[in-house]
C-alpha cells in the first residue's frame, strides 16, 4: 500500500508540474496561492496517511484504494463519454 500511495503522489505532483507549465507558456494566470495550498495539503497528507495507515487493517486499506479507483475511473468515464456526473 506504501508503494501505491507513493506512486499516486508522484504521479499527481508530475501531472501538476505539467499542467503548470502548459498554464505558464500559454500565458492563462496560475494561482499561486491556490497552488500553495494543494502543496500544504499533499504536505500533511503525506503525514498523516503513513501514521493512520499503521491502525487500518491492510485488507481494508486494499478495498478503499479498489473502491475509490473504480469510482473514479467510472466516473471519468461517465463524464467523459456521456457528460453524466455520479454525485451531482
Amino acid at each position: 500500500m506504501f508503494v501505491a500511495a507513493g506512486t499516486s503522489a508522484l504521479a499527481v505532483l508530475i501531472s501538476m508540474i505539467l499542467s503548470i507549465v502548459n498554464f505558464m507558456i500559454k500565458g492563462i494566470t496560475v494561482y499561486w496561492i491556490m497552488i500553495g495550498v494543494e502543496l500544504v495539503g499533499i504536505f500533511i497528507g503525506s503525514m498523516i496517511g503513513p501514521r493512520t495507515g499503521k491502525y487500518i487493517p491492510e485488507k481494508g486499506l486494499k478495498w478503499f484504494f479498489i473502491v475509490l479507483a473504480c469510482y473514479v475511473g467510472l466516473d471519468y468515464t461517465l463524464r467523459g463519454f456521456f457528460n453524466y456526473r455520479i454525485f451531482g
